[in-house]
């Protein structure tokens, strides 16, 4: 991991911000102007397989049906988390995304944790497997990330780190997906989130997608 990669906690709910780093290629379903700029950006000059991969396999926000395509509150970033590292417990906005987690780098000792949480507190050095999956690398994660879930690293040396990627719910079609990026104002010219107007007392809500195809969330999880 390189020296003052990234950003530090750009969500804002790790216990320590200095413990989480992200190098972020996407948000809110559009490239950052620095992966499209070849001379100047970081991500390039670090990543550039990474990069053109990502692009190829998300899509370029050209109006294709990729499955990352014009996707609201959509991100794409390298994730490091340092031992030690805590994330609270939080929630995606709606289950419109399916969130993955591919391992780069882990000792075994993170996790991600989704379900009845309360478990978590009654043995926190070693998770209830009903509630948390340990990443390993070379694995990947797949869950909805709308249901309260949380991150943490109990190992002491190694970094986790991710390759996390959003792409849309499979049960969505053409027409929904553009009902979603109208309910949340989705702005084509802009990668900085306009906010979600399912937020309220309750959290977030679920859009589209029944109860016949819905999994439960924790598709793979």
């Amino acid at each position: 991991v390189v020296a003052g990669l990234g950003v530090s906690d750009a969500e804002s709910i790790a216990a320590d911000p200095a413990s989480w780093r992200q190098v972020i290629f996407r948000r809110n379903g559009r490239w950052l102007p620095d992966t499209t700029d070849e001379t100047s950006s970081a991500q390039r000059r670090l990543f550039p397989r990474t990069v053109e991969l990502l692009r190829e396999l998300l899509g370029r926000d050209d109006g294709t049906s990729a499955p990352a395509d014009r996707l609201p509150k959509g991100s794409a970033e390298i994730s490091i988390f340092l031992p030690g590292a805590a994330l609270t417990p939080h929630s995606g906005p709606s289950d419109h995304r399916i969130r993955l987690h591919l391992c780069l780098e882990s000792d075994g000792r993170a996790y991600l944790a989704a379900g009845d949480l309360s478990k978590l507190r009654a043995n926190a050095s070693s998770p209830d497997a009903d509630v948390a999956d340990f990443h390993q690398p070379g694995q990947v994660l797949i869950f909805d990330d709308s249901f309260l879930h949380e991150a943490r690293h109990l190992g002491t040396t190694v970094p986790r780190v991710v390759l996390l990627v959003d792409v849309w719910h499979p049960a969505l079609d053409e027409a929904e997906r553009a009902a979603v990026r109208a309910h949340f104002r989705y702005d084509q010219a802009s990668w900085r989130t306009t906010g979600s107007p399912f937020a309220g007392p309750s959290g977030p809500q679920p859009f589209f997608v029944d109860a016949e195809v819905d999994d439960g969330g924790r598709d793979g999880h």
